[in-house]
């Protein structure tokens, strides 16, 4: 296929996934009393349907392509070591041997319930491996392309999905919605070139709805194609393709930034695609707020006159051997400036961002701020930036409810970062911010994330922060993350790790110092909060350091969390905090590519959607 057409495969694939989906939701596999009964369809529409996909792929291919083996009869080897060669036209042409069943009369093969059976026991076969399919599928062979008519074909593949999916009932729907969620993960997740994100970026986007749809063939198939049902589902679908293709775009631009080498990202013109810092002189702050020695990590502003911002700072030391020059920095801060400015997605909960500023002081070195605008509160008086670390402190524990609420929230939140690969890498409690005239008054379902000073847009290692020894934040990161042992690349595993310990903290309203029993946090050692998470989960622990006792009435950490919150919310800490089993066990014959999918869908299956059935059923 030519290159300029990759995306109409890719569309064509999207399209065979749904099929899949809906497939094994539908349980095509069991006999005709409960096939009926969970479509609500009568079984010769069905086969209309399916009847109506295979001509579709039928005369396309016989006036564009081929399909290799067309009808072959190999056995697929399922191992993870190889991808298995399926597409949708070999699930619709049953293997010969489906067509002979012992015992069974000519009669019987013939009924519809006989074909739909069959036609399940292939798909079953095929499902073991869906991510597989959807990667690579090789089976096609296109001898010419025409366009329009390839268009056409997808149009009316999507139809024709809709119109079966819409046959489920409400709950099967949300779980092949879902199905189809994860599916676009992996989707983004194996997909790490710009080529083929341009092409999966111009594959989401909707064919133009100019182009006239070529009816189907069948008459009684036509009445039901368009209905209400259909036409919900079609907006659902398209709105999920909208979603990943904001995501894929912001991948796109991480991959942009990590194609020069190291060296030469020194070396080459950087003028070209650097934001220029917003003028200081436009910034109106609070009487020695600016103050380099005293200058805190946020501060607040007025921007032009009357806009009301606050500004988040991260320092530049002066440049030695083992640092980063200035120039680097404002490249690194440039890039991150422009990532957060153009986030459209709510699950990034970034706050709106307006460019950065910057201080130079000679013996000091350079500070960089990033610029946010200031939301407005609920109530409508005069809002002020407050910290969940501040509430923890001030406002009296909320409800479950809420509380899980936030913390679906964050998990969201932190499950959109790492599917464009964006590590935050300074998740704590005084990194997730509100907007509101009081504690009280603070709306725990509008919180946004802040903390970048550490965030990095992509695997190159010199435009990551290494970070400076305070216990303060590294009571909150991974073992293999904190200051003392930072010496590897930054994994996804380890922000899950930081993001179950925020879950603790809001799950018993208290700070993690407190839930350990530091008395001064700041004199902690660094072999302490080394075992910190064999303390958490419980575990013996290798260090000589003593941590606090744990008191009698409180008991173990994840103890504390079973009878505040109930064992399926400790589950999903105890998740989090152990997510480097997943990602840092070398797993025989597995990609990073693979891995990357496997703790996404960890991520997605054991945290995301658990805390979301906990908010609902709450």
């Amino acid at each position: 296929m030519p290159e300029s057409y990759r995306f109409l495969q890719i569309r064509l694939q999207l399209e065979q996934q749904r099929f899949l989906n809906f497939a094994l939701e539908a349980g095509i596999l069991y006999e005709n009393g409960e096939l009926c009964g969970t479509l609500h369809v009568n079984r010769s529409l069905l086969l209309a349907v399916l009847a109506e996909i295979k001509t579709l792929l039928e005369n396309y291919a016989a006036a564009n392509g081929k399909y290799r083996q067309f009808m072959a009869q190999n056995h697929v080897d399922w191992n993870d070591n190889k991808e298995p060669e399926l597409d949708m036209m070999n699930l619709l042409c049953l293997p010969e041997e489906e067509n002979q069943t012992k015992g069974n009369s000519k009669a019987d093969q013939n009924q519809p319930s006989s074909r739909i059976l069959k036609f399940g026991r292939n798909i079953a076969r095929t499902g073991r491996n869906l991510r597989t399919i959807i990667s690579e599928p090789k089976r096609l062979e296109w001898v010419t392309i025409d366009k329009g008519s390839f268009e056409q074909l997808i149009l009316k593949l999507d139809d024709l999905n809709s119109f079966l999916i819409a046959l489920l009932d409400s709950t099967q729907i949300r779980r092949l919605q879902d199905s189809m969620s994860t599916t676009y993960s992996a989707i983004l997740q194996i997909r790490n070139d710009l080529g083929s994100l341009t092409a999966l970026v111009k594959a989401l986007t909707p064919i133009a709805e100019t182009h006239q749809k070529t009816s189907v063939g069948n008459d009684e198939l036509k009445s039901y194609l368009f209905s209400q049902a259909a036409a919900a589902e079609t907006d659902a679908e398209n709105k999920k393709k909208q979603h990943l293709k904001q995501l894929v775009e912001i991948k796109m631009q991480f991959v942009r930034m990590d194609q020069p080498s190291q060296e030469a990202f020194v070396r080459f013109d950087k003028s070209s695609f650097l934001i220029p810092p917003l003028p200081l002189s436009e910034f109106t702050f609070a009487q020695n707020t600016l103050k380099f020695h005293e200058l805190q990590q946020r501060t607040s502003a007025t921007y032009r006159g009357s806009s009301s911002v606050w500004v988040e700072w991260m320092s530049v030391p002066p440049t030695n051997g083992f640092h980063q020059s200035t120039g680097e920095h404002e490249v690194r801060i440039s890039l991150l400036t422009d990532l957060i400015r153009h986030v459209k997605p709510a699950g990034f909960r970034a706050p709106p961002c307006l460019g950065y500023v910057k201080t130079v002081n000679g013996d000091s070195g350079t500070r960089f701020g990033i610029v946010f605008d200031t939301f407005a509160a609920a109530d409508g008086a005069p809002s002020t930036l407050i910290t969940l670390r501040e509430l923890l402190g001030r406002r009296r524990k909320p409800s479950l409810s809420l509380r899980v609420s936030l913390c679906t929230i964050l998990a969201q939140c932190v499950h959109t970062f790492h599917s464009v690969n964006w590590l935050h890498k300074g998740l704590r409690s005084d990194n997730i911010l509100f907007f509101a005239s009081s504690p009280e008054s603070v709306n725990l379902n509008s919180p946004y994330i802040s903390g970048f000073e550490l965030s990095r847009p992509g695997p190159v290692n010199n435009m990551t922060e290494k970070p400076r020894f305070d216990p303060s934040k590294d009571v909150y990161r991974h073992p293999n993350a904190q200051s003392s042992q930072m010496e590897n690349t930054y994994r996804k595993c380890y922000d899950l790790y930081s993001l179950g310990v925020v879950l603790i903290e809001i799950a018993l309203w208290k700070r993690i110092e407190e839930i350990v029993g530091f008395e001064n946090l700041s004199r902690a050692k660094p072999s302490a909060l080394q075992d910190m998470q064999a303390w958490l989960l419980g575990r013996p622990r290798t260090s000589k350091a003593a941590l606090p006792p744990i008191s009698a009435n409180d008991g173990p950490c994840l103890q504390q969390l079973d009878s505040a919150c109930g064992d399926a919310f400790r589950n999903i800490v105890k998740r989090c905090l152990t997510a480097d089993e997943v990602e840092m066990v070398p797993y025989s014959g597995d990609s990073e590519s693979a891995v990357a999918v496997m703790l996404q869908s960890v991520t997605e299956q054991d945290i995301v959607k658990k805390l979301e059935d906990l908010a609902r059923a709450l």
